[in-house]
């Protein structure tokens, strides 16, 4: 039995063609693979070096494709400090879509 390797929190909000999504950046969510499949992801919000709060187990279908559904749905888990403004918007998606 080897030593276990430090769990990788990628941050969330940048993609591989170099694109961000700003929410994701704004609220400072991560994401970690449980598994090499590469489903399921941990999701996680970062309020300091230190201060790493779980979010959610999600899929990468969930949580990249529609995304502002995706903080819809979790909304109530989010802190929100500082993104009232996105929160606002956020939860009035349903209403828009």
């Amino acid at each position: 039995m080897g030593i276990p390797l430090p769990r990788i929190y990628k941050p969330s909000g940048y993609a591989k063609d170099g694109s961000e999504y700003r929410p994701y950046i704004q609220l400072r969510l991560h994401h970690h693979h449980l598994h090499s499949n590469p489903d399921p992801l941990l999701v996680t919000q970062h309020e300091a070096d230190s201060l790493i709060f779980g979010i959610a187990l999600t899929t990468h279908e969930a949580y990249f494709g529609d995304k502002v559904r995706w903080l819809y749905e979790h909304a109530n888990l989010i802190n929100w400090g500082g993104s009232e403004d996105l929160e606002k918007q956020v939860r009035q998606y349903v209403n828009n879509a």
